[in-house]
Order: C-alpha cells, then sequence, then structure tokens
C-alpha cells in the first residue's frame, strides 16, 4: 500500500496541467496588434457591386499613420498604388498621380472604401476600431466573428496563426453598395 501511495505522488508530480486564461490571451492579442505603428498584409481581394467587379493580389502597408495599398495582376500587371495619409488619398496608376477626394471620388469607384481606411487597420487584423461605436459578436473562442462598424458588415470568416497571434484569413465586409472580400496570405509586423 505504501508503494502504491508512493508511486501516485511520483505520477502526479510529473504530470502538468496547463490552465490558460483565454480572455488575457485576447487582451494580449488586441494589446500587441493595437500597438504595432507598421504592419504588411498580403493576399487577395474582390470588390464588387453592380457596376465593378474587380480581382486582384493586394499589398497594405501600415507605416505609422500612413497607408499604401499595392494592387496588381498575374506578374504585377495593371498594378496601382494607393498612398493614403494626413495630407490627402492619392492614387498612382500609369505614371500619373491623382488626388482623389470628394470631387472625383465617384470617378475613382473602386476607392470608395478610403473613406474609411483608418477602420480598415483595425478590421484586417480582426478588431474593431476604436474610435466608433460598433456592434460585435465573438467565437466560442472569444475572436470577433462579425463587425458591425462605420455603417460596413464585417465578417471574419476563418483565422490563421502568424508568429503567435490569430489574425483573420478569410474576411468579407459589404455595406448598402459595394462587397469586398479578402484572403490574408500573410503578416508581417
Amino acid at each position: 500500500m505504501k508503494y502504491i501511495l508512493i508511486i501516485s505522488l511520483l505520477l502526479a508530480s510529473c504530470i502538468s496541467i496547463k490552465t490558460t486564461d483565454d480572455t488575457n490571451s485576447i487582451l494580449d492579442k488586441k494589446k500587441y496588434l493595437s500597438s504595432l505603428d507598421n504592419w504588411t498584409i498580403n493576399g487577395r481581394l474582390l470588390i464588387k457591386n453592380s457596376n465593378l467587379n474587380i480581382g486582384s493580389s493586394f499589398s497594405w502597408e501600415k507605416l505609422g499613420d500612413d497607408i499604401n495599398l499595392y494592387m496588381f495582376g498575374p506578374f504585377g500587371i495593371n498594378s496601382i498604388k494607393l498612398s493614403i495619409s494626413n495630407e490627402g488619398i492619392y492614387l498612382h496608376d500609369d505614371n500619373r498621380i491623382t488626388r482623389i477626394d470628394n470631387n472625383n471620388l465617384q470617378t475613382q469607384e473602386a476607392f470608395f472604401w478610403a473613406k474609411v481606411y483608418e477602420s480598415f487597420n483595425f478590421w484586417l487584423i480582426g478588431l474593431e476600431d476604436p474610435n466608433y461605436p460598433s456592434k460585435i459578436i465573438t467565437a466560442e473562442e472569444g475572436y470577433i466573428s462579425k463587425l458591425n462598424q462605420r455603417s460596413w458588415a464585417v465578417n471574419y470568416e476563418s483565422y490563421q496563426l502568424t508568429g503567435k497571434v490569430l489574425i483573420p484569413k478569410e474576411i468579407n465586409l459589404t455595406n448598402d453598395n459595394y462587397e469586398i472580400k479578402l484572403r490574408i496570405d500573410s503578416f508581417r509586423p
């Protein structure tokens, strides 16, 4: 009997019980991602409405308060760059630079969403924009599965582990006039 007790104690000491607080890991993810000033996401996108159907590869660079969005077809064909900063929104296309403002935003229909680019910085990495009211539905694991903010419905179809943090893999964004589907292939802080 004494040996059974000793063996039981030895076995029990070898077993490690891992406890995690999912709430803390979610808060850590939010804190970590929110603290990043610079990051890059690469993937594919589809922008649709009644007049538009654009499919493209993309690279979204967040550089402090500035954004560079590169959209390009196979082998870099038909590439364009959209630069967004406090100075304005600029389209770089065919060796021309066009400032996009309220006067010509309709002619640049593919970039209608540029007015809410600050929120896209959060939505792309699976966070709500803390500067605007939102309605959030979370998955069992605690991550956002659906988000309504700034007249946009953001559905996170799946997440992927990148480094030590989960970021969205597939995102569908819709408002009254547009639908954007994103598939994120890589994230680099």
